[in-house]
Parts: C-alpha cells; sequence; structure tokens
C-alpha cells in the first residue's frame, strides 16, 4: 500500500493508488521522501519508467504553462500546454468520490486535430465545445489524458 501524507506535515496520513502519486509528481519537481529499496518492484518501476519519461519531455515541462481547471475537495484537473497548443496534457485527481467521470474543456487549437497515445484522434472544435469525458476510477487515483496537435 502506498501511503501519502496528504498535507505534507504527516498529520493526515492515507493510503493512495498508483495512479495518484504519479499525478502528485507531475508538473513540478520530484522528490521522494522513503526507502526506495523498500518500494514493491511494480510501484520502484512505475516511478523509474515517470521519472525516465519526465526526463525526455523536458523541454516540455521547461515552458508549458499549468492551469487549474477544476479544484473541489474532491476532483481537481490541471492542464499543462504549450503556447501553441501542440501539447495538451490533462490530469484529473480524485480525492473522496462518487462519481465516475467528469467532462473537461482543455484549451485546444479549435482549428486543428489531436490524437492521445493510443491513437484515438479528437476535433479540436468539438474538444472546445462539446469538452472530453476523463473516466475516475475510485477515490485516490488519477487519471492522465495527452493530446498531440496532428
Amino acid at each position: 500500500k502506498i501511503l501519502s501524507s496528504n498535507d505534507a506535515c504527516w498529520n493526515e496520513i492515507t493510503g493512495v493508488h498508483l495512479s495518484y502519486l504519479l499525478a502528485e509528481l507531475t508538473g513540478g519537481p520530484i522528490g521522494f521522501s522513503c526507502d526506495l529499496a523498500a518500494l514493491s518492484d511494480e510501484t520502484f518501476e512505475a516511478l523509474r519508467a515517470h521519472v525516465a519519461r519526465f526526463k525526455e519531455d523536458r523541454e516540455f515541462w521547461r515552458t508549458c504553462e499549468g492551469h487549474i481547471l477544476c479544484s473541489t475537495p474532491s476532483v481537481s484537473v490541471l492542464e499543462f500546454t504549450e503556447k501553441t497548443y501542440s501539447q495538451v496534457r490533462l490530469v484529473a485527481i480524485a480525492e473522496k468520490i462518487r462519481q465516475t467521470g467528469l467532462t473537461v474543456y482543455p484549451a485546444v487549437d479549435p482549428l486543428a486535430d489531436y490524437r492521445d497515445r493510443d491513437g484515438n484522434i479528437y476535433r479540436g472544435s468539438l474538444l472546445a465545445e462539446e469538452g472530453i469525458r476523463l473516466p475516475l476510477k475510485d477515490s485516490h487515483t488519477a487519471t492522465f489524458l495527452e493530446l498531440f496537435k496532428i
């Protein structure tokens, strides 16, 4: 089980899903206050891959803008994008939820089409007008969506 301090002072400890941990490490400095050798192989590999990807995408993270699309006690949605909207990265972070998803309206170029990592194609105009549904699996989980202008 992965534990989170939830307040950075260890006053409110809660168990979280690996996706939640990766979301908390997205878009900023990465730091750990644990014994990495004590992590399960699965968790260590996921963290290693996350850090490696962060390094590969260093230029994006160095120049992107971050926006808070939603901030409630139960759900937060963060958007990271370049000024040209060539890449848009969304992170939906669920705290304690009773819903199965939410629709977000990312900042995109309405004249462009976008592709996600699974190869799905989205029209920028529809993303701007109708939004996109992000699933929320459970409390203390996160959902990621990356869109690339084509």
